[in-house]
């Protein structure tokens, strides 16, 4: 049997909402969140916007979603509404949260923004709110990782020389990547390639350098100094 979790906040509409009109079509109300989760993770984050809705139609909704350090997202949402209380719901997945926000929550709701479609499409805009609150305090450690996808590299790559000779040689190559792991217990390795493609060295990672943590991680590949000088100094002849 499958069990669903559900983690909410409620944000009512606060002082920076627009003086309610007597005409308009509807208003917004307020935003709230929820955490959905999936085989004990979150896979999803919904945002919905609250509408009262005078005059049923089909609506839209923007807004921004943004962590502390600058990291956005923009929601979007269209649905037909009945006249009354009314939501519309924009969803996030775990890996737009983990590679757009990058950071653990709450995250801030920004910028909404309520349209009202005429009949041929078009749409207009009826309110707007500046502020819509802060979400839950959402971790990335405690979101979904697809099997599929679990294992990525971030693009960081760092290289050093190591172990200097008295001679100023260096007996050691040493290169960091950055990869992005459910955590746990891993093997990596690498080969060191010319730019024309071939194989300078190949090595493995250190084993009991223990398991990584959840979330992004630098990875270590120690490549030997003098096998680098060797294979270099054979391309210079």
């Amino acid at each position: 049997m499958r069990l669903a979790l559900l983690v909410a906040l409620s944000l009512e509409l606060g002082a920076n909402a627009q003086a309610p009109q007597a005409d308009r079509a509807a208003r917004l109300a307020g935003v709230s969140d929820a955490g959905r989760e999936k085989v004990g993770k979150i896979s999803r984050i919904e945002v919905s916007a609250k509408v009262e809705v005078q005059e049923p139609g089909t609506y839209r909704v923007t807004f921004q979603l943004s962590a502390a350090h600058g990291g956005l997202l923009t929601g979007r949402a269209r649905a037909l509404l009945e006249k009354g209380s009314q939501v519309l719901t924009a969803s996030f997945d775990a890996n737009q949260i983990r590679d757009n926000l990058a950071e653990d929550g709450p995250y801030q709701v920004t910028d909404i923004h309520l349209f009202l479609e005429s009949k041929d499409g078009q749409p207009s805009a009826i309110d707007s709110l500046k502020e819509g609150g802060v979400t839950a305090a959402y971790r990335l450690a405690d979101l979904y990782r697809d099997p599929r996808d679990s294992y990525r590299f971030t693009g960081e790559v760092e290289a050093e020389a190591a172990d200097p000779t008295p001679e100023g040689k260096f007996r050691k190559l040493t290169v960091r990547f950055g990869v992005d792991t459910p955590g746990g217990q891993c093997s990596w390795s690498g080969s060191l390639k010319e730019e024309a493609g071939r194989d300078v060295d190949f090595k493995n990672g250190d084993f009991a350098a223990g398991p990584l943590a959840s979330g992004k991680s630098m990875l270590t590949l120690e490549f030997d100094g003098f096998t680098v000088a060797r294979q270099r100094a054979a391309v210079a002849q």
